[in-house]
């Protein structure tokens, strides 16, 4: 059942008792590797589940993002997915592959973000050192592991980076806050992590906006002053019908 596992969705509670979702599956799985969901976390693929009967991560018996399976198993695939035969061709999200500069300003790559890891740990990149991720394509810009924050920093290390960041981006007016169905203010979130919800539909027209650098000015998205570049705007013009 690949058609399926497509179509299954989760949702999850986040750190404030908030229920967030419905997200597909491979989404999912990207978050549980990236350590934002862990045993604790709970979760569910039953749109009518209250949150107080979503399952612990941990009490599932194998990996619910990866098997068509809710919580049985086996029972229901053909495919064996214990952890040794996992191909990595068969991940649902495939390695994010990054080039970087090395001392003598030379660029080495691509390599996966699990060799990456490892380098770092290693000590071999330093938050200094400029990195690019491939999908950027050979114009893409380097900037530095402090900057980018790649997915292969172990957790410390990025949660220290995104502090940092966000600190310069709300100083800097990159940063927002917006206002939820329950009139609470959310945030600081980047410009890209409020684009990508506005894609998901999370947020539409009239959701109530503010930059972080700035208590005042809130306004709809829908308003011309925030111009976001994630509001879909027509490309081009309908044609004029010939008048009379």
């Amino acid at each position: 059942g690949d058609a399926k596992e497509e179509a299954k969705s989760w949702r999850y509670v986040d750190d404030n008792g908030k229920v967030q979702g419905p997200f597909p599956s491979k989404n999912m799985l990207g978050w549980m590797e990236a350590g934002y969901l862990d045993d604790s976390s709970r979760i569910s693929d039953d749109p009518e589940e209250l949150p107080s009967q979503f399952r612990r991560l941990g009490d599932f018996d194998e990996n619910p993002f990866l098997s068509s399976g809710g919580g049985g198993g086996a029972d229901n695939d053909d495919r064996d997915y214990s952890d040794d035969e996992i191909d990595e061709e068969d991940m649902l999200i495939p390695e994010e592959e990054w080039h970087y500069k090395d001392d003598n300003d030379a660029v080495q790559g691509p390599f996966p973000d699990s060799q990456m890891e490892q380098w770092y740990k290693l000590g071999f990149f330093t938050p200094d050192t400029p990195i690019r991720r491939t999908s950027a394509g050979a114009d893409g810009e380097f900037k530095p592991i402090k900057e980018e924050i790649p997915d292969f920093l172990p957790d410390k290390h990025r949660e220290d980076l995104i502090a940092a960041k966000r600190k310069r981006d709300v100083e800097a007016g990159k940063m927002y806050h917006y206002i939820d169905d329950a009139g609470e203010e959310k945030g600081p979130y980047s410009e890209e992590q409020m684009r990508e919800w506005y894609r998901s539909g999370y947020f539409n027209e009239s959701t109530r906006v503010r930059k972080s650098s700035s208590e005042k000015d809130i306004a709809p998205l829908g308003a011309r002053q925030w111009n976001f570049k994630y509001l879909p705007r027509p490309e081009v013009k309908p044609p004029q019908l010939p008048s009379g």
